[in-house]
């Protein structure tokens, strides 16, 4: 990944690539998932294909994910929310497709709520809305006297760093919900998920599907996990970009 650059954002040094289109396609934006960031191979692939078709590409870390400042048992989904309206502010001057991968899809949603106008429309990659509070459900005594004691928890996240779980995280989880109130929006919404997705449930797209009145495209692929990266995973994603440009 070439020619990173960095802002003064709302809560630090914010890192990013930004790669400016020449016709009037939407401009793509990916929201990266929890403790992941703008170097992943879904963004790769993205930055990829918006060069090829000479398409504006926007993506981005949040507070501490990737190379942006922040401690990450300081991170939360406003913080997250916070850096990407102002992303969307300076750099998107049209409606753009906004592309949410797992907690991504989260925070597209409240993009959604928040800049209506700027959002031509939303595509959710094993979207993630309100993770926190399923995951604080499933605390056991254990996890619950932890977060007590110290604040937070720490769980096995399949990569080298274990995934921070703090108090913060859940409490402020609730107050960025928006599982729980109809969501008014007149753009397109694709919402592509596996079925052997082990980090999120294959029938959330129904329960998010519900909060758009019905009116998302669902695309369930039957052996698709939690990332979605392969060839035929994008082949996919691009399908959707493609329709809803068009």
């Amino acid at each position: 990944m070439t020619d990173i650059k960095f802002i003064d954002g709302p809560n630090g040094k914010t890192a990013y690539q930004f790669v400016e289109g020449d016709n009037d396609l939407p401009p793509i934006v990916f929201l990266c998932g929890f403790k992941s960031d703008m170097g992943g191979s879904k963004a790769e692939w993205l930055q990829d294909y918006c060069v090829a078709n000479n398409r504006t590409y926007l993506r981005f870390d949040y507070f501490a994910h990737g190379q942006s400042d922040g401690d990450f048992k300081n991170y939360t989904i406003s913080r997250g929310v916070m850096d990407s309206v102002f992303m969307m502010n300076e750099f998107i001057k049209r409606p753009a497709i906004v592309i949410g991968s797992s907690m991504g899809g989260w925070i597209a949603m409240r993009l959604i709520q928040m800049m209506p106008d700027l959002i031509h429309g939303f595509i959710g990659i094993a979207a993630a809305p309100d993770f926190t509070r399923k995951i604080y459900a499933q605390l056991d005594d254990g996890h619950l006297n932890q977060l007590q004691e110290k604040g937070y928890i720490e769980e096995d996240s399949g990569y080298d760093e274990p995934y921070i779980f703090t108090q913060a995280l859940f409490d402020d989880g609730e107050s960025q919900s928006v599982m729980d109130r109809p969501i008014e929006f007149d753009g397109a919404v694709h919402l592509i998920q596996g079925k052997e997705d082990t980090s999120v449930d294959w029938h959330v797209p129904d329960a998010i599907n519900t909060v758009f009145d019905g009116r998302a495209e669902i695309t369930l692929i039957d052996d698709g996990d939690h990332s979605l990266s392969r060839p035929q995973d994008l082949d996919i994603l691009q399908g959707a970009i493609e329709k809803m440009s068009s």
